[in-house]
């Protein structure tokens, strides 16, 4: 399980500007990607230069270029990210890209946000959690992130401490395909970030 290091922010309603710190938290994520978080229980041979996918909303979105910097060379990179996004309009795409670039060694999630934030309007979130971990059921490695509790705070609603629940118990089940990048821990640690995360 991986905690984000402190300098690591997603971007406030007051701090546009200072969006670039997240940066590390992808960055950290996908090199665990990288450097085979679930290589030990592969026993597949993998490709020639292993393709790793990452899918989210506009954490992913601001980090592309340095998530491509960072395994150029090593790893065939394919992104798929857009602001604003929740999980249910992330499944498509996911789903074509993973049957237009498969097999691939390992996906990063970077989604959920907006489904906290959009609760009252939306409500099929945990029920799309399962359908994307239905998706990436043949991915060798899949590397999660946990959401802020901070926003069930902010937005009345207990879905971020579900949505993490289900996350966490997948990495118990089967802790060599799936790996954690658990944000919301990292937040609530003792000088850990003390905002609420805000995701366009």
């Amino acid at each position: 399980m991986i905690r984000p290091a402190r300098s690591s922010r997603a971007r406030c309603p007051d701090h546009g500007d200072r969006a670039g710190p997240r940066i590390p938290l992808i960055l950290v994520a996908f090199l665990v990607v990288a450097f085979a978080a679930c290589s030990s229980s592969d026993k597949t041979s993998p490709p020639s230069t292993p393709r790793v996918l990452g899918v989210g909303d506009s954490l992913i979105v601001l980090a592309t270029a340095n998530i491509r910097t960072a395994l150029d060379g090593q790893y065939e990179t394919r992104i798929i990210a857009e602001n604003g996004q929740r999980i249910d309009e992330m499944l498509p795409p996911l789903r074509e890209a993973l049957r237009r670039d498969g097999p691939v060694s390992a996906v990063f999630v970077n989604l959920g946000t907006n489904n906290v934030i959009q609760h009252e309007t939306y409500a099929g979130a945990l029920d799309d959690l399962d359908q994307l971990i239905e998706t990436v059921a043949d991915v060798p490695c899949v590397v999660l992130t946990t959401i802020s509790t901070f926003l069930d705070t902010s937005f009345g609603s207990a879905l971020a401490g579900r949505l993490n629940a289900k996350i966490r118990a997948l990495r118990e089940q089967d802790s060599g395909k799936y790996q954690i990048v658990d944000w919301d821990a990292a937040i609530h640690a003792p000088g850990g970030v003390e905002e609420l995360m805000m995701v366009d």
